[in-house]
């Protein structure tokens, strides 16, 4: 059964009736197979005119457009204004122009000159001589030129003058005066001449430089050398140092009047801590005397500084700090002083 299906069907197709007219009258193209079955094929040929008429037609109402682009436009501020020309071809002919007429043009002869002779001969570019009859007079001869000499008859030239320029030069140069050196410039030194006074001495622009290269080497050289103080400080600057101990000093004087203003006896709270903030005081000015007394202060770099200062103590605590920092200082004031150091042993020479 399968085999069966899979058999190629047989072609019965010469056995149409048709056969014989599709070989008599064949069918000549997809065009002639439309006529044949009464459909009118599309002309395309006619599309494509249509298509070229309607592109011509397009650029022609472009190119008007760019041709009226280019055309400069009349100003609308001599719009009133009427042509004179136009005005004067307007008229009648019978009317009394305003302008004079105008001449006609003339043809100019430029092959001949102007006829010189009686009125209504007819001149052509060139006229024969007239004719002799016989008994006229024969013509009287015009001037001629004259002939031209031979090479004996003519003068001898005269002599090419002969110069020496050589010589001419020497006596001109012996002539001229010499030059002389033109005297010293007033602000020039000595042994210049006319040489401005700037002759002989380094450019300001070269000192500048030398001066800037100096800087820069002195710099290198800092940055070189070992730091004499911890990183992240500085040493205060000398006049800095100065007035902030003037400061410190200043305030140890008020202090000092302070305290001698207050009573012999103190016995109630108010000035007994008033007492120990002016003594508190007065200890921190005088470590701050002695540290801006000296040569060279240590402080601490902007950059490097916290932004934000640490809390205050309590009240409490800084009673407690006080009390203590009091009796420090008491009890050190109390110790006896060092014993001085023995004098030394006099020296004793002995004559050997």
């Amino acid at each position: 059964m399968l085999a069966a299906q899979l058999q190629p069907k047989p072609n019965y197709g010469h056995h149409r009736s048709d056969r014989m007219a599709e070989l008599l009258s064949p069918v000549h193209g997809v065009r002639d197979a439309q006529r044949r079955k009464g459909v009118k094929p599309h002309d395309f040929s006619r599309d494509n005119r249509a298509h070229i008429k309607a592109l011509q037609k397009l650029n022609e109402q472009r190119r008007q457009a760019a041709e009226a682009a280019k055309t400069p436009k009349a100003s609308p501020r001599f719009a009133n204004v009427e042509s004179r020309v136009a005005a004067a071809l307007a008229r009648p002919a019978t009317a009394d122009p305003a302008l004079p007429p105008r001449k006609p043009p003339e043809p100019k002869p430029f092959a001949c000159p102007k006829p010189d002779g009686p009125a209504g001969r007819v001149f052509t570019a060139w006229a024969p001589p007239p004719l002799l009859y016989e008994g006229m007079p024969e013509p009287e001869p015009g001037a001629r030129k004259p002939p031209v000499p031979r090479r004996d008859e003519l003068a001898a030239p005269p002599a090419a003058p002969t110069v020496d320029f050589v010589k001419r030069n020497a006596e001109l140069s012996s002539l001229t005066p010499r030059k002389t050196v033109a005297a010293a410039a007033p602000g020039s030194p000595p042994g210049t001449g006319g040489k401005s006074r700037h002759h002989g001495r380094l450019p300001p622009y070269l000192l500048d430089r030398k001066l800037e290269l100096a800087q820069q080497a002195e710099e290198r050289a800092a940055r070189a050398r070992p730091r004499e103080c911890p990183e992240g400080t500085h040493f205060l600057e000398e006049l800095e140092r100065v007035r902030v101990l003037g400061l410190v000093r200043d305030g140890q004087r008020k202090l000092h009047a302070e305290l001698d203003k207050m009573p012999f006896v103190i016995d109630t709270h108010g000035l007994r801590a008033k007492h120990e903030a002016l003594s508190l005081q007065l200890t921190q000015l005088e470590a701050a005397e002695k540290a801006f007394s000296r040569r060279k202060v240590v402080v601490q770099d902007e950059e490097t500084m916290p932004d934000e200062l640490p809390a205050p103590l309590p009240p409490s605590l800084e009673k407690q700090l006080t009390r203590r920092l009091k009796s420090v200082l008491d009890a050190a004031a109390a110790e006896p002083p060092p014993p001085a150091p023995p004098p030394p042993a006099p020296l004793v020479v002995e004559d050997m």
